[in-house]
Order: structure tokens, then sequence, then C-alpha cells
């Protein structure tokens, strides 16, 4: 049996792109053709890692749960002497609240030899610090991103000492270990 389309008409069309458009959505839509399209939903997460946080935010993939990940990743941290400041459970904040979101976890992080050179040479440092690592689950997959301190301190921060551009260097080796190591 062959699917069964709704035939919309043109006004209804454009009122979903505007819609689509305004809320920060691409939907696609051949200009002769008024039905339905067939591609899966565009998923903002995964829309902004691909556009505007391209080049600032680290992320991987794995098809491990977002707990086991977690698990790993606090684990993986403590061993490398970086101090776990906050687990926050997004997910069970939104249930609080009567919402539901898919399992979304983000670890603060921090490490204290990294901190401190970086505050010490941008007091403005402080708004990146502790670092946040984000873990989701979406369409089966859960992902790991985290902003990538070789381009969100050097670019925002702008010229830092050489004893700060050594630190970041080294924590953007430690995160890169740790988040594999978690895979």
């Amino acid at each position: 049996m062959g699917k069964a389309y709704v035939k919309q008409s043109p006004m209804n069309v454009f009122a979903a792109m505007a819609t689509a458009t305004v809320t920060g959505f691409f939907l696609p839509v051949a200009t002769s053709n008024f039905y339905p399209a067939e591609a899966a939903p565009l998923s903002p997460a995964l829309s902004s890692l691909d556009g505007p946080l391209k080049n600032y935010v680290v992320s991987r993939k794995t098809p491990k749960s977002v707990e086991e990940v977690v698990r790993a990743l606090k684990r993986d941290f403590k061993k490398n002497n970086f101090i776990v400041k906050g687990v926050i459970d997004h997910q069970s904040i939104a249930k609080s609240q009567g919402l539901e979101i898919p399992e979304n976890t983000a670890l603060l992080v921090g490490l204290p030899s990294f901190e401190a050179p970086i505050i010490k040479a941008n007091p403005v440092g402080s708004l990146f610090v502790p670092l946040t690592v984000a873990v989701w689950r979406e369409n089966q997959i859960t992902y790991i991103a985290y902003w990538n301190p070789s381009t969100d301190f050097k670019d925002n921060l702008r010229s830092l000492s050489k004893d700060a551009d050594e630190v970041i260097r080294a924590m953007t080796m430690d995160l890169q270990k740790i988040v594999q190591n978690a895979l």
C-alpha cells in the first residue's frame, strides 16, 4: 500500500515555513510540491554543533548510555586530578517542572592548575571555568560535548601569558583523552 498524503493549501505550507523560520528550524519544501517532505527532523543540538559552535565545541558520540558515560567521565576526571564541582541532571530538573526531556546531564569540572593561570592572565577567564561537559541522548546515540579550550580561551580572552598557553594546550589534551576513554 502506498503512503497517504494530505494535500495542503499553499497558505498552510507558507505559514509552516514562516513558523519554522522564526523558531530557527529549516523546513525544506519544493516550490511546486505541497506534500510533506520525508526527511528526518532537524536536531537543534546537532544543527548548532555543525553551525555556529563548530569551531568552539568538541563533540563525540557513543552507543553507551548517558549513565555509563557520566560514570566513566567522573572516574577519569578524578583520576586526572580534576575536581567534579557539580553534576546537573537536566532530565530530573525538567521532570520536577512537569516537563519531559531526553536524558541530559552536565558535569562541571575544574582543575586548579588550569584555572589559576587562566584567571591570573585575564580575570574574565573566570567566566569560562569550571568547564562544562554536556552528555545527552538523542536517537539512540549518546553525545558528549565540551567547549574547546584551544579556541574558546584563545579567541575570547585574546593574548594570554606563555604559562596560560601551555596550560590550555595540556588541558585540551587531557580532555580529549578523558572523553575518548568514556566512549
